[in-house]
């Protein structure tokens, strides 16, 4: 990885998308969090895009995202990170900032799916502009959270125990309570309770669409 510690606005086992589900979410603005656009057609404008994914900014050129939205994606796709737009269907909000990412790291042991090791970082070519609008993670309101190496995973040796403490999870996932898919209009949020990691490594190997084998 590029950096041993990351910002992260939740420590928890799923990383949502748009088909990700969240139980009694609330509208939030979070101005550090942002829209990924993909576009594989070359001349067709970003505006009429499509939202796969979210992310968050951890410095002026640095997107943190899930592995899971950028990996083995075709060669021609390009992204384009949307921030400062709290609204899915407002493609032109004047406080929002549009970055083309540059450069796209995903974490050497990620092996595909919803599975561990599920980070990335994106690079994008302008600094943004920090604002009212947009800004980073706060250093100062979020915890530091250490990417382990695979010995420390495998071993439990080093993890930081955070259980029991209150996370927060941000996107445009589904908020309905079955799965039909219901795409809210705004950002969303839900408080979270942090688990431990020997009962997370239960419940998701019982996920019959997870593998940690």
């Amino acid at each position: 990885m590029l950096i041993q510690y990351l910002i992260v606005s939740a420590l928890i086992c799923q990383s949502f998308s748009l088909t990700g589900h969240y139980m009694n979410g609330a509208p939030i603005n979070r101005k550090f969090h942002v829209h990924l656009t993909r576009n594989r057609v070359w001349g067709v404008p970003f505006e009429i895009s499509q939202v796969f994914c979210g992310g968050s900014i951890i410095s002026e050129r640095w997107i943190l995202t899930a592995a899971y939205c950028v990996f083995k994606l075709p060669s021609n796709t390009q992204i384009e990170v949307v921030a400062g737009r709290d609204s899915i269907s407002q493609r032109l909000d004047p406080n929002q900032q549009n970055r083309m990412v540059t450069s796209i790291h995903i974490h050497h042991s990620y092996p595909g799916s919803n599975a561990q090791h599920d980070i990335a970082l994106l690079k994008v070519k302008e600094p943004f502009d920090f604002n009212y609008y947009v800004g980073k993670i706060s250093f100062e309101k979020i915890n530091p959270v250490r990417i382990l190496s695979d010995y420390e995973y495998n071993t439990e040796s080093t993890i930081d125990d955070l259980s029991n403490s209150v996370a927060i999870v941000s996107g445009l996932g589904s908020i309905s309570r079955n799965y039909t898919v219901i795409i809210p209009e705004y950002l969303q949020y839900e408080e979270v309770s942090v688990i431990d990691n020997e009962y997370c490594r239960t419940i998701i190997k019982e996920a019959a669409h997870y593998s940690l084998e």
